[in-house]
């Protein structure tokens, strides 16, 4: 999936247009992309509303997808604004993940060393 999010620079999360609750949001957000989804995103709802505040993110129908989906991707320098915000968001609100990956780590270090 990551090299489909690097190369997508537009990401529909299609679990957002079903009364399922959504689909997260931040992965696509890592990879910057820019996000449209559709109104179902309740187990996300704070996620999607910090996006949208920061323009990162647009709700869109199910009806006027293809016509907003055309649109953006005839416009690059909203593609990336749209793309960056939505990194910054996901920093701001995540922050640096390598002291939660040393610690992964070394738990993962300690489980190996007591399966002997």
């Amino acid at each position: 999936m990551a090299r489909w999010y690097d190369r997508a620079a537009i990401c529909v999360t299609g679990g957002a247009f079903t009364d399922r609750g959504g689909h997260t949001p931040w992965e696509p957000a890592a990879h910057c992309c820019a996000i449209l989804h559709g109104p179902h995103v309740e187990n996300f709802s704070s996620d999607y509303r910090a996006l949208e505040a920061a323009g990162a993110s647009l709700e869109v129908s199910a009806d006027s997808l293809g016509d907003v989906l055309t649109a953006l991707a005839g416009d690059a320098s909203r593609r990336a604004r749209m793309g960056q915000a939505a990194r910054a968001v996901l920093m701001r609100d995540a922050g640096d993940p390598a002291p939660l990956l040393d610690r992964i780590c070394v738990l993962a270090r300690a489980g190996l060393a007591t399966d002997r």
